[in-house]
């Protein structure tokens, strides 16, 4: 087995699907740093979500559990022992560079803020609550809301007062990337070091600056794409958020540039570790949906995700089933020698979406989709055995008013497939 890392690199690439690269050939994006990025990875894996999208992801990356078991939007619990925390106690320096406020700023469910020594949070992506939108700016998207599919006018507006204010015109991403080659420039002088960048570079809007002001040529263009039904929006709407969503690929490359530099310099000496990943997809119509609503089954293109490790990992054991972030946490502890007794249960190959709007959970396995109720009652399909959940932990998250998976889910062989009068689901299982 090969020595600890001296340094790791976590680049986590949200909303980026798996199939990317065909996305990308359809509409002739081309891609030339996501290669070099790929380049320095010796391993590519198969790989899913576990707790799904967002936060819940990050959640289960920091603490090694399927999150989605625990509660709604699940964060890590209070001292909680967390990778980056272990990394401190361990003498490593850690690095958050992220554009994405929902897994940073509080009162959106986020919990990376307080989780590294240094933290640079570049404001202004998406609906990113940075600039207060005027009073006219709200007026405008909820009128163009009434000619075009939005999940939110105050998103739309949000997101163009946040676009207005971005310095030099450079959305976030781009910033984020940079500034992400600048720490690692200085990181590498740390005897061991985390740096993590995590960016919506990938998520919607996919709007650029440029678009916008031109947006008055083509006003029935979904701006920021609902997670509906696909048959509110017509073939064009979904071809050009297909289009749009291919080209910020694109842009995304084009930004990864220099830091790909940074870490080819910094890899060098064998000692620092590269891991990329993305949380989940977004779907274009497939299966007849749109975005990620609630209520909808994880089929692969939101359920696959990206998985790529350096050499250093070459020598460690993976889960036959494929990688997840709660089990790839126990991966990322060995090859930093940080010693901990894996969690009973981490190597359950489960995923799903446990959503405070939705009275439902979708959950998948290897082999089987379904969306259980909260509230169970009957009996139902056979399914894998979850290990026990903490007692007291479900007693603290029911004091709290925090709703939480019904511990008979967890602690039962049995539950309840609710989906049999859901005209999606027969299809649904037919497509996959």
């Amino acid at each position: 087995m090969s020595a600890p890392l001296r340094g790791l690199v976590l680049v986590i690439l949200d909303t980026l699907r798996a199939d990317y690269e065909s996305l990308c050939h359809e509409q002739g994006v081309s891609l030339l740093h996501l290669y070099r990025l790929r380049g320095l990875c010796s391993k590519v894996l198969p790989a899913r979500c576990g707790s799904f999208p967002t936060g819940p992801m990050r959640t289960d990356l920091l603490t090694g559990r399927l999150s989605f078991l625990s509660g709604d939007w699940a964060l890590p619990q209070p001292g909680e022992d967390t990778l980056v925390g272990l990394c401190r106690k361990q003498g490593f320096w850690t690095t958050l560079v992220t554009d994405n406020y929902v897994a940073t700023v509080p009162r959106l469910g986020g919990m990376l803020l307080d989780e590294f020594d240094t933290v640079d949070f570049i404001r202004g992506a998406g609906s990113d609550p940075w600039i207060t939108p005027s009073v006219e700016l709200l007026a405008a998207a909820q009128e163009m809301a009434r000619v075009r599919p939005t999940r939110s006018a105050l998103f739309e507006a949000q997101f163009i007062a946040n676009c207005r204010r971005w310095p030099e015109g450079k959305p976030p991403f781009e910033r984020v990337f940079e500034k992400a080659g600048e720490h690692l420039r200085e990181l590498v002088r740390h005897e061991r070091f985390l740096l993590w960048v995590d960016t919506f570079a990938c998520h919607e809007p996919w709007a650029s600056l440029a678009d916008l002001e031109t947006a008055a040529s083509v006003p029935e263009e979904p701006l920021f794409p609902g997670y509906v039904e696909a048959g509110l929006y017509s073939r064009q709407h979904l071809a050009a958020l297909r289009a749009r969503f291919a080209r910020r690929i694109g842009e995304t490359d084009h930004a990864l540039g220099p830091l790909v530099s940074e870490l080819e310099s910094a890899m060098r000496g064998g000692d620092v570790g590269l891991v990329v990943l993305s949380d989940h997809g977004f779907l274009f119509g497939e299966f007849g949906f749109v975005g990620k609503p609630a209520n909808t089954p994880l089929p692969p293109e939101l359920h696959e995700i990206l998985c790529w490790l350096s050499g250093q990992f070459a020598e460690r054991t993976f889960p036959e089933l494929g990688i997840q972030p709660h089990s790839l946490h126990w991966l990322l502890r060995d090859a930093l020698g940080i010693e901990g007794s894996r969690m009973a249960g981490s190597d359950l190959h489960l995923f799903a979406r446990n959503s405070p709007r939705s009275n439902y959970l979708a959950a998948a396995s290897q082999d089987e989709i379904y969306i259980l109720e909260k509230a169970l009652a009957g009996t139902g399909v056979e399914f894998r055995t979850i290990h026990r959940s903490n007692a007291d932990r479900h007693r603290q998250l029911a004091s709290q008013g925090e709703p939480a998976i019904s511990t008979s889910v967890r602690e039962s062989i049995r539950a309840v497939l609710s989906g049999g009068t859901s005209p999606w689901l027969l299809p649904f299982r037919e497509a996959l």
